[in-house]
């Protein structure tokens, strides 16, 4: 992955910082999924690998410093024979071991994400999409105040949001796909963490 950084933050006395190279790495080498008569479930193992640029203290990282492992189980139910209309709820469990150069290790998190709605002519998915992520355990080694570092109340954030996905065959045997998803999401309830909306486009192509 390539990462072009900037930040500007004078109320943390941050000055502007713009850099351009590699981030870390993520790898996925097991990934597993099962199509059930009403039901589509999938696991998986990825690891992000301290790849990109880091350096305690500095505001020009690329990198977060620290291997990463990631644990995941999710699911999609259809409530017809037609698959037309579906929940879906994926789990994700991270685990890091502590950042170069320092005793700073950032705690476990768990993530649930997933959405439900129509599927309109085959093609077309719309929707609300929804997120809920909580700090199972205290990040150490921050030398923070006791209402930053954790040992006031874990962290924790939930959003919501509309979700719009488009999926246009590039061939009539439906070998090769287009995928177009729109995502806005709403932070509506966050603790000792920063707050904002989150908007996200993405293009897909797959090839069978």
């Amino acid at each position: 992955p390539i990462t072009n950084l900037a930040i500007d933050a004078p109320r943390a006395g941050l000055s502007r910082s713009t850099t351009f190279g590699a981030s870390d790495l993520y790898v996925q080498p097991i990934n597993l999924g099962w199509h059930k008569k009403q039901a589509d479930i999938i696991t998986w193992y990825g690891l992000y690998a301290p790849t990109g640029r880091y350096n305690p203290g500095a505001n020009d990282n690329r990198g977060m410093g620290m291997w990463s492992h990631e644990l995941a189980l999710g699911s999609t139910y259809f409530f017809n024979e037609k698959k037309s209309f579906h929940a879906s709820a994926l789990g994700t469990l991270e685990f890091h071991s502590k950042k170069k150069d320092s005793d700073v290790q950032v705690g476990n998190i768990l993530m649930i994400q997933g959405g439900v709605g129509p599927t309109l002519m085959q093609i077309l998915d719309v929707g609300m999409t929804y997120y809920a992520q909580w700090k199972l355990s205290d990040d150490s080694g921050l030398g923070l105040p006791a209402l930053v570092d954790g040992r006031l109340g874990k962290n924790h954030n939930y959003g919501l949001g509309p979700e719009v996905a488009l999926v246009l065959p590039l061939k009539k045997d439906l070998s090769q796909l287009a995928i177009f998803n729109f995502r806005y999401i709403w932070d509506v309830g966050t603790q000792l963490d920063t707050q904002g909306n989150t908007l996200l486009f993405s293009m897909t192509f797959k090839f069978m």
